[in-house]
């Protein structure tokens, strides 16, 4: 008699997995813990210790697996490999890529391998792949490019020389036209050994890698640029319009001194000019003084309460002709509501604000019609109340409105020749309004006048103490 032996049917790789993670599961429950535990000590103690040793390791194990069931985690996820920490290349590029400055690598041959994200942002997309000359049209920027280029050549990466700090860094200043005009300047230098490593890209000629050869770094400079301009129109402007009046005073001084030496008459016209023209000096030196003086506080928001009625009369007060307050005839029509509500604000300079507004309402708004000042209250977001200063007279042509408030900006015309000022009155009015977060419109017509509204936020309304 012969037996047969029937080999069994070989299984998958499915069955086999699965068989492993039944066991591995079943290893894990309680009682098969407590046999494995039973077993071990088998040999040490006699059968009632040894399956008591066992009960008690198969309830701890059942506590175990108990706490992983609860927090929802399989007993084979303890095998799982944990998540690697990032690599510090990887965070080095997660910084490269929120720097606020537009930042390029360039290859030996000119071709950009990597921009971040504030190079698409201000340069536009697609820029991989590309010659930088395409995206930064700049003849400086070429000649600082090649030197930064020669200063990090040298063969392989085994055999490329060290790259100092200083080694072809050079700075290149160009400007951007697009939908405004935009002063840029780019920070060229070699690129460290530490990036002379393989970047992939894809130039359109499929996945190629290349080494890393200039780094470029541009920095928007538009706001730099318009501040130092505005220093120096500053500057020149504050100097014309002091020597002016010393010339005319140290002018009639030396004629009293010589040919008028004799002559009352004149001594009484001369004095009266050198006295205007002090006076004037005077009220530059005043207007510099109080935007300084604005201008430092500016960050500051005024707290106090303020009843814009009382500025207002305040304000006419001020800007009243002698003649004028002799005769007690007013000024300006007012159309202010009896209820107007309080603003937040600085009484004095909001004064000086409308002391400005109403001078330049009588100077410039013609001889027929007196200024009118009125009120408006606008709801939103923000209560806002608002005073108006209107003129009647010939208006401010529109491509002149958006220079109003720079200093010592002047509208020429025929109008205001032979009227003196110094230029510095509406950008008081402007910087007081940006101080107090407030809001200034201009609204002028050619021919039919001005009107110049100052908004300011509603003071807050006091609780009620009532219950």
């Amino acid at each position: 008699m012969s037996a047969h032996l029937t080999k069994p049917p070989a299984a998958t790789s499915r069955d086999t997995r699965r068989t492993a993670i039944k066991d591995a599961i079943d290893l894990t429950t309680p009682a098969a813990v407590a046999a494995v535990a039973a077993a071990g000590v088998s040999g040490m103690f006699d059968a009632s210790t040894a399956s008591a040793i066992g009960v008690g390791v198969g309830a701890a194990a059942g506590a175990g697996v108990g706490a992983l069931m609860r927090r929802k985690t399989s007993p084979l996820s303890l095998l799982a490999p944990r998540p690697s920490p990032p690599q510090p290349r990887q965070v080095g590029h997660e910084i490269i890529e929120f720097l606020p400055l537009a930042l390029f690598v360039l290859d030996a041959r000119g071709r950009v391998l990597f921009a971040n994200a504030a190079a698409t942002s201000d340069f536009g997309k697609d820029l991989v792949g590309r010659h930088y000359s395409l995206i930064l049209r700049a003849p400086s920027l070429v000649e600082a490019v090649a030197r930064a280029s020669m200063a990090g050549a040298g063969g392989d990466a085994g055999k490329r020389p060290a790259v100092e700090p200083g080694d072809g860094a050079a700075e290149a200043a160009f400007t951007v036209h697009r939908r405004h005009e935009r002063h840029m300047l780019a920070y060229v230098r070699a690129a460290p050994p530490a990036l002379d490593l393989p970047w992939r890209t894809d130039a359109g000629l499929g996945p190629e890698l290349r080494r890393a050869s200039v780094l470029i770094m541009v920095q928007d400079v538009t706001r730099a640029r318009r501040a130092e301009r505005l220093h120096r129109d500053f500057v020149a402007n504050a100097s014309h319009e002091l020597k002016t009046p010393l010339a005319s005073i140290a002018g009639f001084v030396e004629t009293l001194r010589g040919p008028a030496k004799d002559d009352p008459p004149a001594h009484e016209r001369f004095l009266a000019i050198i006295a205007e023209q002090a006076e004037r000096m005077t009220q530059l030196v005043d207007d510099l003084l109080s935007l300084n003086r604005i201008e430092l506080n500016e960050h500051v928001r005024p707290r106090d309460n303020v009843d814009l009625r009382e500025v207002i009369a305040n304000a006419m007060r001020a800007a009243t002709p002698d003649a004028a307050a002799a005769e007690g005839r007013p000024i300006c029509e007012l159309a202010l509501e009896p209820d107007l509500p309080l603003a937040r604000g600085d009484d004095r300079e909001l004064t000086r604000a409308f002391v400005n507004l109403i001078s330049n309402a009588l100077k410039y708004g013609g001889d027929g019609r007196r200024p009118r000042v009125s009120s408006a209250r606008r709801s939103g977001a923000r209560a806002l109340v608002g005073v108006t200063v209107e003129d009647f007279g010939p208006g401010i042509p529109k491509d002149h409105i958006p220079r109003l408030g720079e200093r010592f900006y002047r509208v020429e015309g025929g109008t205001t020749r032979g009227k003196s000022g110094t230029g510095l009155g509406l950008a008081i009015v402007k910087h007081v309004v940006v101080r107090h977060r407030g809001l200034l419109e201009i609204d002028s017509e050619v021919g039919r006048g001005s009107r110049f509204t100052v908004w300011l936020p509603e003071a807050p309304i006091p609780p009620s103490n009532s219950v």
